[in-house]
């Protein structure tokens, strides 16, 4: 397992976590279903089941986080939600 920490920010706060998974679109989607949604100014448990759908189906169809060009283990995340969007850099360990 491979262990990733993703800085969000959402709304002029930053948040950060960490989930282990094999692979990244396997951690964009255990990291979006880890939100405690009480713990995002101005972001509710609906936005969450959007984050979590629109996630899966930016996976789904080949728009998930994106490897940054000169990077090693680095990816960049944008998913835009009715509520605002999500800002997301994403770092395996």
């Amino acid at each position: 397992m491979i262990k990733y920490t993703f800085i969000a920010n959402f709304r002029g706060g930053t948040y950060i976590s960490q989930v282990c998974a094999t692979r990244i679109e396997e951690a964009c989607i255990k990291w979006a279903n880890a939100i405690d949604a009480k713990g995002i100014q101005y972001f509710g448990e609906k936005s969450k089941i959007d984050l979590i759908a629109k996630v899966a189906n930016d996976i789904a169809e080949g728009w998930g986080a994106a490897l940054i060009d000169g990077t090693d283990n680095v990816w960049f995340l944008h998913s835009m939600l009715r509520v605002g969007s999500f800002f997301v850099n994403i770092v395996a360990s």
